[in-house]
Protein backbone atom coordinates (compact mmCIF):
# COMPACT_ATOMS: atom_id res chain seq x y z
CA UNK A 1 0.00 0.00 0.00
CA UNK A 2 2.93 2.32 0.73
CA UNK A 3 4.34 1.72 -2.74
CA UNK A 4 0.96 2.56 -4.23
CA UNK A 5 0.91 5.89 -2.44
CA UNK A 6 4.47 6.70 -3.44
CA UNK A 7 4.72 5.50 -7.02
CA UNK A 8 1.18 4.85 -8.24
CA UNK A 9 -0.48 8.24 -8.40
CA UNK A 10 -3.50 7.07 -10.41
CA UNK A 11 -4.28 4.22 -8.01
CA UNK A 12 -3.80 6.62 -5.12
CA UNK A 13 -6.51 8.90 -6.51
CA UNK A 14 -8.94 5.99 -6.83
CA UNK A 15 -8.40 5.02 -3.20
CA UNK A 16 -8.86 8.64 -2.09
CA UNK A 17 -12.06 8.96 -4.08
CA UNK A 18 -13.83 6.10 -2.31
CA UNK A 19 -12.34 6.02 1.19
CA UNK A 20 -14.25 7.43 4.17
CA UNK A 21 -11.11 7.70 6.28
CA UNK A 22 -8.76 10.68 6.27
CA UNK A 23 -5.10 9.98 5.57
CA UNK A 24 -2.78 11.81 7.99
CA UNK A 25 0.58 13.23 6.96
CA UNK A 26 3.09 14.96 9.24
CA UNK A 27 5.66 17.59 8.35
CA UNK A 28 8.17 17.67 11.19
CA UNK A 29 10.12 20.66 9.86
CA UNK A 30 7.06 22.93 9.71
CA UNK A 31 5.07 21.23 12.51
CA UNK A 32 2.10 20.84 10.20
CA UNK A 33 -0.49 18.15 9.72
CA UNK A 34 -2.08 17.40 6.38
CA UNK A 35 -5.40 15.59 6.18
CA UNK A 36 -6.41 14.08 2.86
CA UNK A 37 -9.98 13.14 1.80
CA UNK A 38 -12.39 11.25 4.06
CA UNK A 39 -13.41 13.61 6.86
CA UNK A 40 -11.93 16.76 5.33
CA UNK A 41 -15.19 18.01 3.79
CA UNK A 42 -17.17 17.11 6.95
CA UNK A 43 -14.91 19.06 9.28
CA UNK A 44 -13.77 22.03 7.20
CA UNK A 45 -15.58 24.53 5.01
CA UNK A 46 -13.75 23.49 1.89
CA UNK A 47 -14.40 21.57 -1.28
CA UNK A 48 -10.75 20.54 -1.56
CA UNK A 49 -9.80 16.94 -0.89
CA UNK A 50 -6.92 17.88 1.43
CA UNK A 51 -6.02 20.57 3.92
CA UNK A 52 -2.85 21.61 5.77
CA UNK A 53 -3.02 22.82 9.37
CA UNK A 54 -0.63 23.92 12.08
CA UNK A 55 -0.92 22.26 15.48
CA UNK A 56 -2.53 25.45 16.83
CA UNK A 57 -5.15 25.45 14.05
CA UNK A 58 -6.15 21.85 14.58
CA UNK A 59 -6.34 22.25 18.38
CA UNK A 60 -9.09 24.86 17.87
CA UNK A 61 -11.24 21.98 16.61
CA UNK A 62 -10.59 19.88 19.71
CA UNK A 63 -11.80 19.95 23.29
CA UNK A 64 -9.17 20.11 26.07
CA UNK A 65 -8.99 16.35 26.54
CA UNK A 66 -8.57 15.71 22.81
CA UNK A 67 -5.91 18.45 22.67
CA UNK A 68 -3.84 16.58 25.26
CA UNK A 69 -4.26 13.38 23.26
CA UNK A 70 -3.03 15.16 20.13
CA UNK A 71 0.16 16.18 21.95
CA UNK A 72 0.70 12.53 22.87
CA UNK A 73 0.09 11.42 19.28
CA UNK A 74 2.67 13.90 18.00
CA UNK A 75 5.09 12.61 20.62
CA UNK A 76 4.54 9.06 19.33
CA UNK A 77 5.16 10.21 15.78
CA UNK A 78 8.30 12.20 16.52
CA UNK A 79 9.73 9.30 18.52
CA UNK A 80 9.00 6.87 15.70
CA UNK A 81 6.39 4.93 17.65
CA UNK A 82 3.41 3.28 15.97
CA UNK A 83 0.27 1.25 16.57
CA UNK A 84 -1.06 3.92 18.93
CA UNK A 85 -4.83 4.47 18.80
CA UNK A 86 -6.62 7.30 20.53
CA UNK A 87 -10.13 8.70 20.40
CA UNK A 88 -10.89 12.35 19.63
CA UNK A 89 -13.89 14.64 19.55
CA UNK A 90 -13.76 17.07 16.60
CA UNK A 91 -16.08 19.94 15.76
CA UNK A 92 -17.52 19.80 12.25
CA UNK A 93 -18.09 22.81 9.99
CA UNK A 94 -21.70 22.84 11.32
CA UNK A 95 -20.45 22.92 14.94
CA UNK A 96 -21.58 19.33 15.44
CA UNK A 97 -19.39 16.92 17.35
CA UNK A 98 -17.73 14.13 15.41
CA UNK A 99 -16.26 11.20 17.29
CA UNK A 100 -13.09 10.01 15.61
CA UNK A 101 -10.17 7.80 16.36
CA UNK A 102 -6.66 8.17 15.08
CA UNK A 103 -4.46 5.19 14.38
CA UNK A 104 -0.72 5.89 14.15
CA UNK A 105 0.66 3.54 11.50
CA UNK A 106 3.94 5.35 10.86
CA UNK A 107 5.77 4.21 7.72
CA UNK A 108 9.36 5.15 6.95
CA UNK A 109 8.91 7.17 3.79
CA UNK A 110 8.49 10.87 3.10
CA UNK A 111 6.75 12.48 0.12
CA UNK A 112 8.48 15.05 -2.00
CA UNK A 113 6.58 17.84 -0.25
CA UNK A 114 8.18 16.89 3.06
CA UNK A 115 5.13 15.15 4.52
CA UNK A 116 5.43 11.76 6.17
CA UNK A 117 2.45 9.38 6.07
CA UNK A 118 1.67 8.57 9.72
CA UNK A 119 -1.81 7.06 9.94
CA UNK A 120 -5.58 7.26 9.55
CA UNK A 121 -8.36 9.38 11.04
CA UNK A 122 -11.65 7.49 11.12
CA UNK A 123 -15.17 8.81 11.78
CA UNK A 124 -16.81 6.63 14.45
CA UNK A 125 -19.72 8.99 15.22
CA UNK A 126 -22.38 6.48 14.10
CA UNK A 127 -20.88 3.76 16.29
CA UNK A 128 -20.65 6.19 19.21
CA UNK A 129 -24.28 7.22 18.79
CA UNK A 130 -25.31 3.56 18.74
CA UNK A 131 -23.25 3.00 21.90
CA UNK A 132 -25.08 5.89 23.56
CA UNK A 133 -28.42 4.36 22.56
CA UNK A 134 -27.33 1.00 23.97
CA UNK A 135 -26.14 2.69 27.16
CA UNK A 136 -29.47 4.49 27.45
CA UNK A 137 -31.37 1.22 26.99
CA UNK A 138 -29.11 -0.47 29.52
CA UNK A 139 -29.23 2.29 32.14
CA UNK A 140 -32.77 3.58 31.79
CA UNK A 141 -36.19 2.00 31.86
CA UNK A 142 -37.86 2.58 28.47
CA UNK A 143 -41.42 2.56 29.83
CA UNK A 144 -40.97 5.11 32.62
CA UNK A 145 -37.79 7.01 31.72
CA UNK A 146 -36.38 6.37 35.20
CA UNK A 147 -33.05 4.66 35.89
CA UNK A 148 -33.03 0.90 35.36
CA UNK A 149 -32.68 -1.65 38.15
CA UNK A 150 -29.00 -2.45 37.56
CA UNK A 151 -27.98 1.18 37.04
CA UNK A 152 -29.91 2.18 40.15
CA UNK A 153 -28.24 -0.61 42.13
CA UNK A 154 -24.78 0.67 41.15
CA UNK A 155 -25.67 4.29 41.99
CA UNK A 156 -27.15 3.40 45.38
CA UNK A 157 -24.23 1.16 46.32
CA UNK A 158 -21.84 4.04 45.57
CA UNK A 159 -24.02 6.33 47.69
CA UNK A 160 -23.99 3.80 50.53
CA UNK A 161 -20.19 3.74 50.50
CA UNK A 162 -20.23 7.53 50.84
CA UNK A 163 -22.92 7.23 53.50
CA UNK A 164 -20.78 4.89 55.60
CA UNK A 165 -17.63 6.97 55.10
CA UNK A 166 -19.25 10.27 56.09
CA UNK A 167 -21.49 8.73 58.80
CA UNK A 168 -24.71 9.69 56.99
CA UNK A 169 -28.14 8.09 57.04
CA UNK A 170 -29.88 6.82 53.94
CA UNK A 171 -33.42 5.62 53.36
CA UNK A 172 -34.66 3.20 50.69
CA UNK A 173 -38.38 3.22 49.88
CA UNK A 174 -39.86 0.26 48.00
CA UNK A 175 -43.17 1.37 46.46
CA UNK A 176 -45.59 -1.30 45.23
CA UNK A 177 -48.71 -0.07 43.41
CA UNK A 178 -51.73 -1.84 44.92
CA UNK A 179 -53.85 -4.09 42.66
CA UNK A 180 -52.00 -2.94 39.55
CA UNK A 181 -52.43 -6.32 37.85
CA UNK A 182 -56.19 -5.65 37.59
CA UNK A 183 -55.49 -2.64 35.37
CA UNK A 184 -53.57 -4.80 32.90
CA UNK A 185 -56.26 -7.49 33.05
CA UNK A 186 -59.30 -5.20 32.66
CA UNK A 187 -57.84 -2.66 30.21
CA UNK A 188 -54.61 -3.44 28.37
CA UNK A 189 -50.86 -3.23 28.78
CA UNK A 190 -50.61 0.09 26.92
CA UNK A 191 -52.88 1.71 29.53
CA UNK A 192 -50.79 0.07 32.25
CA UNK A 193 -47.53 1.32 30.75
CA UNK A 194 -48.92 4.86 30.38
CA UNK A 195 -50.01 4.77 34.00
CA UNK A 196 -46.54 3.66 35.12
CA UNK A 197 -45.00 6.48 33.08
CA UNK A 198 -47.36 8.98 34.70
CA UNK A 199 -46.56 7.74 38.22
CA UNK A 200 -42.82 7.91 37.50
CA UNK A 201 -43.11 11.51 36.28
CA UNK A 202 -45.17 12.46 39.34
CA UNK A 203 -42.55 10.98 41.66
CA UNK A 204 -39.65 12.68 39.85
CA UNK A 205 -41.34 16.08 39.64
CA UNK A 206 -42.71 16.17 43.20
CA UNK A 207 -39.79 14.72 45.13
CA UNK A 208 -36.65 16.78 45.64
CA UNK A 209 -33.43 16.24 43.67
CA UNK A 210 -31.96 14.48 46.71
CA UNK A 211 -34.09 11.46 45.81
CA UNK A 212 -33.07 8.83 43.26
CA UNK A 213 -36.18 7.43 41.56
CA UNK A 214 -36.06 4.18 39.61
CA UNK A 215 -38.36 1.43 38.44
CA UNK A 216 -37.45 -1.86 40.08
CA UNK A 217 -39.93 -4.29 38.53
CA UNK A 218 -43.36 -4.45 36.88
CA UNK A 219 -45.31 -2.20 39.27
CA UNK A 220 -42.61 -1.41 41.81
CA UNK A 221 -40.51 1.73 42.18
CA UNK A 222 -37.52 2.44 44.39
CA UNK A 223 -36.77 5.85 45.89
CA UNK A 224 -33.46 6.38 47.68
CA UNK A 225 -32.46 9.42 49.71
CA UNK A 226 -28.97 9.97 51.11
CA UNK A 227 -29.76 13.20 52.99
CA UNK A 228 -32.00 11.68 55.68
CA UNK A 229 -31.26 12.89 59.20
CA UNK A 230 -33.80 10.82 61.12
CA UNK A 231 -36.81 8.51 60.79
CA UNK A 232 -39.22 11.46 60.96
CA UNK A 233 -37.80 12.82 57.68
CA UNK A 234 -38.13 9.38 56.06
CA UNK A 235 -41.72 9.16 57.29
CA UNK A 236 -42.41 12.59 55.79
CA UNK A 237 -41.19 11.39 52.37
CA UNK A 238 -43.37 8.26 52.62
CA UNK A 239 -46.45 10.36 53.39
CA UNK A 240 -45.61 12.67 50.50
CA UNK A 241 -45.43 9.70 48.11
CA UNK A 242 -48.86 8.52 49.25
CA UNK A 243 -50.24 12.06 48.83
CA UNK A 244 -48.80 12.25 45.29
CA UNK A 245 -50.92 9.24 44.35
CA UNK A 246 -54.12 10.45 46.03
CA UNK A 247 -55.50 12.45 43.10
CA UNK A 248 -57.31 10.55 40.32
CA UNK A 249 -55.15 9.82 37.27
CA UNK A 250 -56.65 10.10 33.79
CA UNK A 251 -55.11 7.71 31.27
CA UNK A 252 -56.61 7.29 27.79
CA UNK A 253 -59.93 8.70 29.03
CA UNK A 254 -60.13 6.42 32.09
CA UNK A 255 -59.88 7.70 35.68
CA UNK A 256 -57.75 5.60 38.02
CA UNK A 257 -57.42 5.83 41.79
CA UNK A 258 -54.05 4.43 42.74
CA UNK A 259 -52.76 3.53 46.19
CA UNK A 260 -49.40 2.13 47.17
CA UNK A 261 -47.79 -0.01 49.84
CA UNK A 262 -44.38 1.31 50.90
CA UNK A 263 -41.63 -0.51 52.76
CA UNK A 264 -38.83 1.58 54.25
CA UNK A 265 -35.32 0.43 55.14
CA UNK A 266 -32.77 2.72 56.80
CA UNK A 267 -29.02 2.65 56.28
CA UNK A 268 -26.81 1.76 58.06
CA UNK A 269 -29.21 0.25 60.65
CA UNK A 270 -30.97 -2.10 58.20
CA UNK A 271 -27.98 -2.70 55.90
CA UNK A 272 -25.09 -1.10 54.00
CA UNK A 273 -25.76 -2.80 50.68
CA UNK A 274 -28.50 -2.32 48.08
CA UNK A 275 -29.61 -5.96 48.12
CA UNK A 276 -29.79 -6.09 51.92
CA UNK A 277 -31.74 -2.81 52.12
CA UNK A 278 -34.07 -3.94 49.34
CA UNK A 279 -34.81 -7.21 51.12
CA UNK A 280 -35.58 -5.32 54.34
CA UNK A 281 -37.82 -2.82 52.52
CA UNK A 282 -39.56 -5.70 50.72
CA UNK A 283 -40.39 -7.39 54.03
CA UNK A 284 -41.82 -4.12 55.39
CA UNK A 285 -43.80 -3.58 52.18
CA UNK A 286 -45.38 -7.05 52.38
CA UNK A 287 -46.36 -6.32 55.97
CA UNK A 288 -48.29 -3.28 54.69
CA UNK A 289 -49.93 -5.45 52.00
CA UNK A 290 -50.94 -7.98 54.62
CA UNK A 291 -52.50 -5.29 56.81
CA UNK A 292 -54.77 -3.53 54.33
CA UNK A 293 -52.39 -1.84 51.85
CA UNK A 294 -52.22 1.93 51.16
CA UNK A 295 -49.65 2.76 53.82
CA UNK A 296 -46.00 2.53 54.84
CA UNK A 297 -43.95 0.60 57.34
CA UNK A 298 -40.36 0.76 58.58
CA UNK A 299 -38.49 -2.52 58.64
CA UNK A 300 -37.82 -4.05 62.04
CA UNK A 301 -36.93 -7.49 63.36
CA UNK A 302 -40.41 -8.07 64.78
CA UNK A 303 -42.15 -7.96 61.39
CA UNK A 304 -39.30 -10.00 59.92
CA UNK A 305 -39.95 -12.72 62.51
CA UNK A 306 -43.72 -12.57 61.94
CA UNK A 307 -43.49 -12.77 58.15
CA UNK A 308 -40.83 -15.49 58.33
CA UNK A 309 -43.19 -17.57 60.47
CA UNK A 310 -46.05 -17.09 57.99
CA UNK A 311 -43.76 -18.04 55.12
CA UNK A 312 -42.58 -21.16 56.97
CA UNK A 313 -46.17 -22.19 57.70
CA UNK A 314 -47.19 -21.80 54.07
CA UNK A 315 -44.17 -23.78 52.97
CA UNK A 316 -44.92 -26.49 55.54
CA UNK A 317 -48.57 -26.75 54.48
CA UNK A 318 -47.51 -27.55 50.92
CA UNK A 319 -45.62 -30.59 52.20
CA UNK A 320 -48.14 -31.62 54.85
CA UNK A 321 -50.41 -33.71 52.57
CA UNK A 322 -47.46 -35.32 50.85
CA UNK A 323 -45.89 -36.25 54.20
CA UNK A 324 -49.26 -37.56 55.57
CA UNK A 325 -49.34 -35.01 58.39
CA UNK A 326 -53.01 -34.06 57.92
CA UNK A 327 -55.93 -35.97 59.49
CA UNK A 328 -59.69 -35.42 59.97
CA UNK A 329 -61.61 -35.43 63.24
CA UNK A 330 -65.40 -35.25 63.71
CA UNK A 331 -66.98 -33.09 66.36
CA UNK A 332 -70.63 -33.65 67.41
CA UNK A 333 -73.02 -30.70 67.66
CA UNK A 334 -75.40 -31.18 70.65
CA UNK A 335 -78.71 -29.36 70.98
CA UNK A 336 -79.27 -27.83 74.41
CA UNK A 337 -83.04 -28.32 74.11
CA UNK A 338 -82.99 -32.11 74.06
CA UNK A 339 -79.31 -32.84 74.66
CA UNK A 340 -79.19 -34.92 71.49
CA UNK A 341 -76.63 -34.89 68.70
CA UNK A 342 -78.27 -33.54 65.56
CA UNK A 343 -75.21 -33.12 63.33
CA UNK A 344 -71.44 -33.27 63.22
CA UNK A 345 -68.73 -31.01 61.84
CA UNK A 346 -65.47 -32.24 60.41
CA UNK A 347 -62.21 -30.58 61.30
CA UNK A 348 -58.84 -31.07 59.63
CA UNK A 349 -55.87 -31.22 61.94
CA UNK A 350 -52.18 -30.78 61.11
CA UNK A 351 -49.71 -32.85 63.07
CA UNK A 352 -46.55 -31.12 61.91
CA UNK A 353 -43.18 -32.75 62.55
CA UNK A 354 -41.66 -29.25 62.64
CA UNK A 355 -44.29 -27.12 64.32
CA UNK A 356 -46.05 -29.79 66.39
Amino acid sequence: EVLIFKNGEKRKENIHRYTKDAFIYWNKEESKIKLTVGLVNNIFKTTESSIELTIKEIKILLDDKSGILLDKIIYYIENESKDKISEFILKSKNNEHLYCFISVLREDFTNEDGYLYVGLLKNITTNKNLDEVRTCIRNYDITTGTVSKNFMKNIINRCLVECEKDVKFGALFLIDLDNFNFINDVYDYEVGDNLLHYVANKLKSNLSEDNIVGRFSADQFVVFNLQIRNMEEAESIARKILNILESPININGYNFYITASIGIAMSPHDGNDFNVLLKSADIAMHFVKKNGKNGYKFFNNKIYTELSKIFSLRKGLKKALKDDEMYVVFQPIISLSDYKMHEMESLIRWNSKKFG
